[in-house]
């Protein structure tokens, strides 16, 4: 893949030329999405914030092709210079030469000191990383330049209106936010649809600018050592424990491809599930303040998903409020969101069986779940801070996200979280809808 790069103001113009054995279509990695990913246009451009002041080479290289990753088969080609060691380290991990390279050129080399930097999204778990975080930590969101136009309907576009008033919030609490805006997702059809972490983006492009070395993301506890989505016949749901060595969150390939630009990872929410992510925000005065998912609505939750309908419930249980019947049947009433109830291990499937566990409801669908989950292990754990996360958080403020995290939910016990290593969650059966 041929890019030419051009300064555009405040930001860049790439211009794409595909070169041969690049392909085409390419698979995404995310199991409930099957379809193919096409590329079907060959310009994109990204926007920065007012506190960019330029980016090194072997960062932006690292951006270009995280971007277009899946339609780079061995070869990017760009008009700027990357270091030798960048180039090596992409070439061994990910078999893709990276070219021109110059050996006057100084590969990237993080600074000493740690500034904090969160990967923001505005949503739940994010929030609560920000929460946790150092109010100092500087806030790194990634926005969309919508084209309405590729879009088949309104209904189905990204909307990132309320993710923005999130960082408005957060800004406001005192938390610098830097906003970096792209349309690289344009470039494939369908559209709107991301093939990767895309919030890395925004943190190789800042990363000069902003001095950082380490960049904290909002991962849980559940995507790492549970499953969460996924596809075809699952047999049992079991937790697949921590290793005692520091994981950096996340796969290989991408601990690696930002550790070549200079960048390391940590993240401070990693020994959290979503359960006490909930209930941080729901206690904080940023309640009411995140956003779940990126369908357009008039409050927190756009009613329209399961993530939102089980973040919702989540709330009642942290506010220790009862779910209304007709809360309950409203989301019955969807035949595409009561589909999630059809196989006996649901999506997130240890997070719904303790919601059942813990949830109050009269509505007779739920009632039913929640006996069969009451009569099964116990998940209160999951309202506690997993202590082998520890390794997850960057060592210059550990200290503090430590003391935030024991304020507000407290920590497992090494019996709970033994427990938790071995229990077998079972699955669900739920009973068959009423015509």
């Amino acid at each position: 893949m041929k890019v030419d790069v051009k300064r555009a103001g405040r930001g860049f113009r790439y211009a794409l030329e595909p070169e041969r054995g690049d392909p085409r279509e390419a698979r995404r990695s995310f199991a409930d999405s099957p379809d193919a990913l096409r590329l079907v246009r060959r310009e994109y451009r990204v926007e920065l914030p007012p506190a960019f002041t330029g980016i090194h080479p072997d960062a932006h290289a690292a951006a270009v092709w995280h971007a277009l990753r899946p339609f780079v088969k061995s070869r990017l080609r760009l008009p700027f210079a990357v270091s030798g060691g960048f180039a090596r380290e992409m070439r061994d991990l990910h078999g893709v030469a990276i070219e021109p390279v110059s050996r006057r050129q100084p590969p990237r080399r993080p600074p000493g000191k740690v500034v904090p930097a969160l990967l923001f999204s505005g949503g739940m778990d994010s929030m609560a990383a920000s929460i946790l975080l150092p109010r100092r930590a500087h806030h790194l969101f990634l926005d969309r330049i919508p084209h309405r136009e590729s879009c088949p309907g309104a209904d189905a576009l990204v909307d990132l209106e309320r993710q923005r008033q999130a960082c408005a919030c957060v800004r406001r609490a005192g938390s610098p936010v830097h906003a970096t805006a792209d349309d690289h997702e344009h470039l494939f059809s369908p559209y709107p649809a991301w093939h990767s972490n895309m919030a890395l983006l925004s943190a190789l492009y800042m990363a000069d600018s902003l001095g950082l070395s380490v960049v904290d993301q909002g991962e849980v506890l559940d995507a790492i050592c549970f499953q969460g989505y996924y596809a075809g016949r699952v047999s049992s749901w079991r937790m697949r424990p921590m290793r005692a060595r520091p994981l950096r969150s996340g796969p290989p390939d991408l601990r690696d491809f930002l550790a070549a630009a200079g960048l390391a990872r940590a993240n401070c929410i990693a020994g959290l599930s979503e359960v006490a992510t909930t209930a941080i925000v729901a206690r904080s005065r940023r309640r009411g303040r995140s956003y779940s998912c990126y369908y357009a609505s008039g409050g927190s939750f756009c009613m329209r998903c399961d993530k939102c309908f089980k973040k919702l419930l989540l709330r009642h249980i942290a506010d220790g409020r009862e779910v209304p019947e007709e809360l309950f049947e409203r989301f019955l009433s969807v035949p595409r969101l009561a589909a999630v109830f059809r196989r006996p291990y649901l999506d997130w499937h240890h997070v719904w069986y303790y919601l059942f566990q813990n949830l109050r409801c009269r509505h007779w669908f739920a009632r039913e779940l929640s006996r069969q989950a009451r009569a099964g292990p116990d998940l209160s754990a999951l309202e506690k801070w997993y202590p082998k996360a520890i390794a997850e958080l960057e060592p210059q403020y550990a200290g503090e996200v430590l003391s935030a995290i024991q304020e507000r939910v407290g920590v497992m016990t090494d019996r709970e979280a033994a427990a938790l290593e071995a229990v077998e969650v079972p699955p669900l059966r739920a009973p068959a809808l009423r015509a």
